[in-house]
């Protein structure tokens, strides 16, 4: 048996056909008339769709042939995708390639061959459209010939077709989101034969707002060799075996047939580390990805379990991504927090126009040099019709990136300045401290917002302090320090809230235009002479002092506490043990 030549661009050509993705793919009814058409149409028993891998030939489609393959080694294919046109051997028991051929010598026997190479626009030979006999045949006709090709050129129209249109991601080459679904509802039927469990990942190779920045100051070309190394990465650690899906801009997805927990667990450790490694540009700029991997159980009893499990398993790389970790599994309470988070975000506009579901409570500060209290800070609530009481810290994380925050900051510093001006008006002289988000921060309008709101209230400026948090001017420091300098002109003081607990250093203290700083109750709480938290606080104070700084402290909740304070010469202090948020009428009456 003569061996077949190897193709010059058999490296190429492998490469193309596995590029389509369409090796070990279920029976499709497009291709299956083709091989019926060939069949009828050239008056041959056996028809078909063959694709030639390294060492093996596969049948897309076949008709009257129960093998699914063979060794390419023993195939007539492997000869006909060297030739530019149709091969036919009349009779291969007299051709010297092939009269010694196991699919000669042995039943089903081969006699007659007609082979058309299926050949890709860059000129790649993936396999070929064939008819056999089991008798020789010397009559097949040159327009029998060119029925052949057609059908074959018919065929690769169809798997360029598959890949362009729905199966195949046109970008990456790895299977799309449509045959996800597809492959994840098969899964889910065959779960309820065999019972075995099945994991679906979804793994996010990077924020969508960092992968535009990578856009925007590498351009598209080097944001897509980061999809491409990202992937080449998976493919690494996951090895043969597990398809690759892209089921979102910087998502892909793939299913864990063979669940082992422990085996598993090292799987995603290594699978994260790898993603996390840096990739460095042609210029040699490094710049490291930000992956998190979600996973959730395929349910075969859902209705629609590939939507099901794909939102669960996205639910659960969000949920990753928050925990700062780099896997996570979906449990239910991942959706109830979810769907609670939409729901206050569909509800705020609302609640915003709504008289009886947000409200404002107070909490005051003392001088402890004079034991009065001359401020109190703006503390928002929120009853919800359905949800019930919702904390602050609850709302701001559920809407802080949204359209709604400028919206929300300018309602409660239209209220706070209201009763601002009517406490003035009752004798009762208060300065009110509003919390503003890196939202707000980004605004370069919100001079102008606190300016119409002091003239609304007919308040001057020094009335207001605004509260940002450390990790709100992290994010653009030139631009948040100059605009916290334009709403300083209006007399507005700055306090920096949470002191201690995120990035802030001496640079940010210097180039933020802050008058106060205020030190996080985790500093405060179980505070002693003799504890860790006294000296940091002292050195805190000291600080403060020679850059002209305030101080308050926050989460004061006894007589022993205070008295500390006092000793280190802290300028400012709140907190239970002084006062517990309160409504207005409730500030009033103890000013009286």
């Amino acid at each position: 048996m003569k061996q077949p030549a190897l193709p010059a661009n058999e490296r190429e050509r492998l490469s193309s056909l596995h590029r389509y993705r369409i090796l070990d793919t279920p029976n499709e009814i497009a291709f299956d008339r083709i091989t019926r058409l060939a069949s009828r149409l050239l008056d041959t028993p056996v028809s078909l769709l063959t694709l030639l891998d390294k060492d093996r030939q596969w049948f897309k489609s076949r008709v009257g042939l129960e093998h699914e393959g063979g060794s390419r080694e023993a195939s007539f294919c492997a000869h006909a995708i060297n030739q530019h046109n149709v091969m036919v051997i009349n009779d291969a028991i007299v051709d010297e390639r092939f009269r010694d051929n196991p699919w000669v010598v042995k039943d089903p026997r081969i006699r007659f061959y007609a082979g058309a190479p299926l050949r890709t626009t860059e000129g790649h030979a993936l396999g070929t459209l064939c008819v056999i006999d089991q008798k020789p045949r010397h009559d097949f006709s040159d327009v029998q010939r060119r029925n052949l090709q057609d059908l074959a050129d018919l065929a690769m129209t169809q798997i360029e077709m598959r890949q362009s249109a729905s199966h195949i991601d046109p970008t990456t080459g790895v299977y799309s989101r449509r045959k996800f679904v597809e492959v994840l509802n098969r899964e889910a039927e065959q779960a309820r034969h065999d019972g075995r469990q099945r994991l679906v990942a979804a793994v996010d190779i990077a924020l969508s707002n960092r992968f535009n920045e990578i856009v925007r100051v590498m351009g598209y070309a080097y944001a897509e060799d980061f999809i491409q190394e990202s992937l080449r990465r998976i493919e690494d650690v996951l090895g043969e075996g597990h398809d690759l899906y892209r089921i979102g801009l910087l998502r892909f997805g793939f299913v864990i047939s063979d669940y082992a927990g422990p085996f598993t667990r090292t799987a995603l450790d290594r699978l994260a580390e790898a993603l996390c490694e840096p990739i460095r540009d042609p210029q040699g700029i490094s710049l490291r990805p930000m992956a998190t991997i979600g996973l959730a159980d395929l349910m075969a009893d859902y209705d629609n379990p590939a939507e099901h499990v794909l939102r669960a398993a996205t639910l659960a790389a969000d949920s990753a991504l928050e925990a700062k970790r780099p896997w996570a599994f979906y449990t239910p309470d991942d959706d109830e927090i979810r769907r609670r988070r939409f729901s206050m975000m569909a509800d705020l506009p609302i609640a915003l126009e709504s008289d009886d579901q947000l409200y404002l409570q107070y909490q005051p500060q003392i001088d402890l040099s004079t034991g009065t209290s001359d401020r109190v800070e703006v503390l928002l609530r929120w009853r919800h019709p359905t949800l019930g009481e919702i904390s602050p810290a609850e709302l701001i994380e559920a809407i802080e990136h949204t359209g709604l925050m400028s919206d929300l900051t300018d309602w409660v510093l239209d209220r706070a300045l209201s009763q601002a001006a009517a406490w003035h008006r009752a004798g009762i002289v208060k300065g009110v401290a509003v919390n503003i988000s890196a939202t707000d921060l980004a605004d370069p309008g919100l001079r102008d917002r606190i300016a119409a709101h002091l003239r609304t209230h007919g308040l001057d400026g020094s009335v207001l302090e605004v509260e940002f948090t450390e990790s709100a001017v992290i994010q653009g420091i030139d631009t948040v320090a100059s605009t916290l300098e334009s709403v300083r002109e209006l007399g507005v003081s700055m306090a920096i809230d949470d002191f201690g607990t995120g990035y802030c250093n001496m640079m940010y203290l210097q180039r933020i235009p802050a008058d106060t700083i205020k030190i996080d109750r985790s500093f405060i709480r179980d505070l002693s002479p003799d504890s860790r938290q006294y000296r940091i606080i002292e050195a805190i104070v000291s600080l403060a002092a020679t850059l002209g700084l305030a101080v308050v402290a926050e989460g004061v909740e006894n007589r022993a506490v205070l008295d500390l304070l006092s000793q280190m010469a802290c300028d400012r202090a709140q907190g239970f043990h002084i006062g517990a948020p309160m409504h207005a009428h409730q500030i009033a009456s103890e000013t009286a």
